[in-house]
């Protein structure tokens, strides 16, 4: 896997810099937590497709974790531990048997929600900018998860 993170930071351009752009924006955008969760779990429950991998009184716990994940994004707090631990979900993703599309198409939609935020709070050039290292981080973040569903693992749990 080491080597699909490498090639995913050299592809996307994701860099030190884009480290620094999330870090120097992070007090404001980290007041954005609970509206990007709620946004994010609103839509998963609301979507019947996504609603039914879920068990009963689920929500506030997968609510924390996305939390805490986006918390660390936006951060910068993207190291090789933040990495390894996309790893992780990838697999349980294969475990709860949540399709790639689900996850891009969620992953997109923390995107938008991102660009809007950043346009309205920021002048349009820091904004744009800002928008493109979240970006950045979260197409390498998508793209590793993804990467799992090729992995021993997936293909002993899923057949893939």
């Amino acid at each position: 896997m080491k080597e699909s993170v490498e090639s995913l930071i050299d592809l996307t351009g994701f860099s030190d810099e884009d480290c620094r752009v999330l870090r120097n924006s992070a007090e404001r955008t980290r007041l954005w937590a609970d509206e990007f969760v709620k946004m994010f779990y609103d839509k998963l429950f609301s979507y019947p497709h996504t609603a039914e991998l879920f068990q009963e009184g689920e929500r506030p716990q997968r609510e924390q974790t996305v939390r805490d994940w986006y918390l660390k994004v936006v951060g910068g707090e993207l190291d090789s531990d933040f990495w390894a631990a996309q790893c992780q979900v990838g697999q349980r993703h294969i475990h709860r048997k949540i399709l790639n599309s689900y996850m891009h198409g969620m992953m997109n939609l923390a995107q938008d929600f991102f660009l809007e935020k950043s346009l309205a709070a920021f002048p349009r050039e820091e904004g744009v900018r800002l928008f493109q290292a979240f970006k950045r981080a979260t197409d390498v973040a998508a793209g590793i998860i993804a990467e799992s569903y090729h992995s021993p693992y997936a293909v002993m749990k899923v057949g893939r």
